[in-house]
């Protein structure tokens, strides 16, 4: 179990699920998660989505360290076999609609960089992020993360064409920003 100012940062549990995928199937939480076509999610879906979800190298359910039964979210980072040799992780955060714009982005994004070089052994991290969701750009770039490319108009959200935009920093870039200091509790 690791810790951040205000979060637990735990395995989920089978009575998590429920929960984190009734956000997570949403359609406010679809647009600005999942570039493919926004339906109804079956059985077998929510089947494979634990499958996807315990393939991470890391996946935790965000908890309030003064309300642990209170969910606040999902924190994953991976790696793609294709990348091992050359230590890239990938970053995936969500959010439920409640505990968005309080702050815990940049907490838990911050837990996770530092969690990634420091615990993981990264060389770089890198993650995506779409276009329209400016709140979640303007955290990414605080924390260090640099736009690498932009899919032009790639993703097709509620009538309108917007960027898909990758992002990453290096492991340097982010000994640099910190300088020292622990960020990980365990």
């Amino acid at each position: 179990m690791f810790t951040t100012e205000r979060l637990i940062l735990r395995p989920y549990k089978q009575s998590d699920v429920d929960e984190l995928l009734t956000d997570l199937v949403s359609y406010q939480t679809q647009l600005w998660t999942n570039p493919l076509f926004i339906t109804p999610k079956s059985p077998k879906w929510r089947e494979d989505w634990q499958k996807a979800l315990e393939a991470f190298l890391f996946h935790a359910v965000l908890v309030l360290k003064n309300e642990p039964d209170k969910i606040v979210g999902l924190l994953v980072i991976g790696m793609s076999p294709r990348e091992t040799k050359n230590r890239n992780g990938e970053l995936g955060i969500a959010l439920l609609p409640e505990y968005r714009n309080q702050r815990f982005g940049p907490e838990v994004v911050n837990f996770a960089v530092d969690y990634g070089f420091r615990g993981l052994g990264f060389h770089r991290m890198s993650l995506t992020a779409f276009g329209g969701n400016e709140r979640a750009l303007k955290v990414y770039e605080r924390v260090g993360f640099v736009k690498e490319a932009t899919l032009r108009k790639a993703n097709w959200v509620e009538g309108e064409w917007q960027d898909i935009i990758q992002m990453g920093i290096l492991e340097d870039e982010w000994r640099d920003k910190k300088k020292g200091s622990e960020s990980i509790s365990v």
